[in-house]
């Protein structure tokens, strides 16, 4: 979103649920972006995250159990 406030792209298309999060973790004040909503977006939308076959299956259940639990909080993953 840092990137759209330095004009480096002129639009992002965000799920309407999300834009506060993501302000907030890019540190951007929502009064200083023009938002267009639009009626006909669902609530949520499906992510799908593709991995190289190099990524070991234990990287992708610690990912899995995050996306789990960050979906049971109502809150974004956070993973260190």
């Amino acid at each position: 979103m840092s990137m759209l406030l330095f004009e480096r792209f002129s639009y992002v298309l965000l799920a309407p649920e999300e834009v506060a999060a993501i302000a907030k973790l890019a540190s951007v004040d929502l009064n200083s972006l023009s938002q267009l909503l639009m009626k006909d977006i669902p609530f949520g939308s499906k992510r799908y995250i593709m991995y190289s076959k190099s990524v070991s299956d234990e990287v992708i259940d610690k990912l899995n159990h995050e996306i789990i639990k960050s979906s049971m909080n109502n809150s974004l993953i956070g993973i260190v």
